[in-house]
């Protein structure tokens, strides 16, 4: 018996999904791989065309690819990841161009990483099947890709003036919170049923729908989108001197998206929302506390019953774990705990450089990393992030002490996402959330590029 037809077909109505919600009524169906073919050519010879001559155009285009660029269906068995394509022809367009500009302890770590990282690639040919070989190679070279985007973002403006540098940091985050503010007002009309949310992401519990886009990654991520909004609006209404109605309007939009968070029952992204914005209390306790104490209290008693079930009832209630052999009060987590216990026996096989990247799911990143990728990778990896952040918490210093707003609130919105981000990984597996890993690290790019740019070059 074949393979059934409607994976390899593809509706008009799957290529207008940049419309959140539209349907034409058409059921003309056309081959997938013309599709791809005619599509992706055009694509790349697009993108390529703009980013040849002006690198740096790419940099621009990618939070909209990464938001809005649509996602074809459940149904197809190849998923296209566009923001995966930019992030090559960028790399490949700095190279063709400019001059990279790498710190010595970011490549000594990359090295490394990449060695360890194809070393326990390589060892999976000779244990694994070849299919779940190349996807883990995949994953390899997609994380690598997201992790070394900031090194790729620092270059490409370093080449650039200083005026022309800030105004490229400047444009890509009206960039962001324009590409931001289409999902979020689509999130809106499918919360009021006015649109459907299309794709089907993960499946509805307790009694009621998680809210979604029309991103197949499910709520989960669709959460952490919206502590990014919070978070990284947030930062910028305290760093920037605004006349009264952009602060009603930055207030409004928070109060939007705090509002619509709930509805994702998303917990692991109200945990990362809690320990971003310990950041701004760091920062600004006195203005921040007060009124966040007082929301979320109220916030509490106006949310649904079924929401409050999720996020309050049985937080700390008796379960037994089964690969103990004892009742633990971990409440929703028991589940996840039994899971990483019983995949953490595989850690014992291969304990200095893993069984193969992203060779288990264990919804949390970092024990992941350890039975994918070892000590070794996993070391590497967090010392990466940690540098990520002292980096970014430095030119946050900088730019306070240089009366840099605009610079000063993109880097602290950034460290309180970032922070977010690492607690969000406890409960999640991030490589392959590329809504979410492309605006983060182009986040730290931006940042960065303030502190990494080489001696003797100007200053913004």
């Amino acid at each position: 018996m074949g393979p059934d037809p409607i994976n390899y077909m593809l509706t008009i109505s799957d290529l207008v999904l940049l419309i959140p919600g539209a349907d034409i009524g058409i059921f003309l169906t056309v081959p997938i791989k013309l599709v791809f073919f005619v599509g992706g050519t055009a694509f790349l010879l697009t993108t390529g065309m703009l980013l040849i001559r002006k690198p740096y155009r790419g940099v621009v285009l990618l939070p909209v690819i990464t938001l809005l660029f649509p996602h074809f269906g459940d149904n197809l068995t190849v998923s296209l990841n566009a923001n995966l394509v930019l992030l090559i022809l960028i790399t490949i367009a700095l190279f063709w161009n400019d001059r990279v500009y790498i710190p010595r302890r970011y490549l000594a770590t990359l090295t490394v990483l990449i060695a360890a990282g194809l070393f326990a690639g390589m060892r999976m040919i000779f244990e694994y099947s070849f299919s779940k070989t190349v996807l883990s190679f995949g994953y390899f070279f997609q994380w690598l890709l997201y992790i070394t985007l900031p090194i790729i973002i620092v270059s490409h403006l370093t080449s650039l003036s200083p005026e022309r540098r800030q105004a490229v940091k400047q444009t890509v985050v009206i960039a962001i919170f324009a590409a931001s503010g289409v999902i979020v007002i689509h999130l809106l009309t499918v919360q009021l049923d006015l649109l459907p949310a299309i794709a089907g992401g993960e499946k509805v519990t307790l009694g009621g729908r998680r809210l979604r886009t029309f991103w197949a990654q499910g709520p989960n991520v669709v959460g952490f989108f919206l502590v990014i909004q919070i978070l990284l609006t947030g930062a910028f209404a305290l760093s920037l001197t605004l006349r009264k109605r952009y602060y009603i309007a930055c207030g409004g939009y928070i109060l939007l998206c705090g509002s619509l968070l709930p509805f994702t029952y998303s917990r692991s992204a109200l945990v990362a929302l809690v320990t971003g914005g310990l950041v701004f209390t760091l920062v600004r306790p006195r203005v921040i506390i007060p009124p966040v104490v007082f929301t979320c209290i109220t916030a509490i008693m106006m949310l649904p019953a079924n929401i409050q079930d999720r996020y309050l009832v049985n937080l700390f209630k008796y379960h037994y774990i089964q690969p103990l052999g004892q009742s633990l009060p971990v409440g929703p987590l028991h589940k996840r705990i039994a899971l990483w216990i019983s995949h953490l026996q595989r850690f014992n096989e291969q304990l200095i450089l893993g069984n193969g990247f992203f060779v288990t799911h264990m919804d949390n990143t970092y024990l992941t990393l350890l039975v994918g990728s070892g000590v070794v990778g996993l070391m590497l990896t967090l010392y990466l992030f940690a540098q990520f952040i002292t980096d970014c918490v430095g030119t946050f210093l900088c730019c306070r002490i240089e009366n840099n707003r605009f610079n000063s609130g993109l880097a602290l919105g950034t460290v309180a996402i970032f922070v977010g981000f690492l607690s969000w990984g406890l409960f999640s597996e991030v490589f392959a959330r590329w809504r979410i890993l492309g605006i983060i690290f182009l986040l730290i790019g931006l940042t960065l590029e303030q502190g990494w740019r080489p001696l003797g070059t100007d200053t913004a």
